[in-house]
């Protein structure tokens, strides 16, 4: 129903919500203590912090943002219906490009 499909769409937006906080929290912002530590996370979300007005690192790359849709689909497939999966996918993607619009705006608007 309509109603379903709007929830499922929602709940993937939460999803994509509470994700992004996670891995910004844990992943990005990890205190690191090795040369290949501090390597990676500069890689990884550093070189965001340390060049904040560059628009070429403000948003995941798009391609690599498709390449990661097959797992999350797959992941949505093991934990929702065949009939809501696309419903929360779309929410879940919806959220991420929200987020990233959002980002974006707040640096360059």
């Amino acid at each position: 129903t309509p109603s379903e499909v709007a929830l499922m769409v929602g709940f993937g937006v939460f999803v994509w919500t509470l994700l992004e906080y996670i891995l910004h929290r844990f992943v990005f912002h990890i205190k690191t203590k090795t040369y290949w530590g501090n390597t990676f996370h500069y890689l990884l979300h550093g070189c965001h912090h340390k060049h904040p007005m560059d628009h070429l690192r403000l948003v995941f790359p798009p391609s690599g943002a498709a390449v990661l849709c097959v797992p999350f689909w797959n992941m949505f497939k093991v934990f929702a219906t065949p009939s809501t999966t696309p419903a929360l996918f779309g929410g879940f993607l919806l959220g991420y490009v929200m987020y990233d619009c959002t980002h974006y705006y707040l640096h360059h608007g």
